[in-house]
């Protein structure tokens, strides 16, 4: 047992505050290791640090907020910033969230928000991730869901049929 928790200390990054290895790993393959040949050792956003020690932990280096953890994600996936700012405005529920899901801003026209609902239901659309599993298809279900309401918030907002 106590070598157990000796391989563990030496190896997880346990003297940081973290929420455990954060990233799922990929069938014959090591997440740390993809991260950390990434070159993602170490990439900080506010407080938020991929560990030092063990690259699949994201560890609180001092005053992170979900959305500096949400975004050194985001980072180490190789997630756009604008794609990475609308899934996190999909667990906002300010009105400016809904823009931010269609990746548009509030002084677009109504056409502009009509086609950017367009752009964002063909980019995340279910049908397009049928054949990858049902964690994935979930998560596209989820983030279309979310496309969904952004528009209707806004349509509502500005009187759109």
């Amino acid at each position: 047992m106590d070598d157990l928790a000796e391989r563990r200390s030496s190896k997880q990054p346990l003297e940081l505050p973290s929420a455990g290895s954060t990233f799922k790993r990929p069938t014959g393959y090591f997440a740390g290791k993809l991260i950390q040949d990434a070159g993602m050792r170490g990439h900080r956003v506010g407080g938020a640090m991929v560990s030092e020690k063990h690259c699949g932990f994201v560890v609180n280096a001092g005053g992170a907020t979900a959305g500096d953890v949400l975004q050194v994600i985001a980072s180490a996936i190789n997630l756009s910033s604008s794609d990475a700012a609308s899934v996190l405005a999909m667990y906002y529920k300010e009105k400016e969230s809904a823009y931010e899901v269609l990746e548009i801003s509030p002084s677009a026209t109504d056409d502009e928000v009509k086609s950017a609902y367009r752009r964002m239901a063909m980019k995340h659309h279910p049908d397009k991730v049928a054949t990858l599993g049902p964690e994935v298809q979930k998560a596209a279900a989820e983030k279309f869901r979310k496309i969904q309401e952004a528009y209707e918030t806004i349509k509502q907002e500005r009187g759109i049929s």
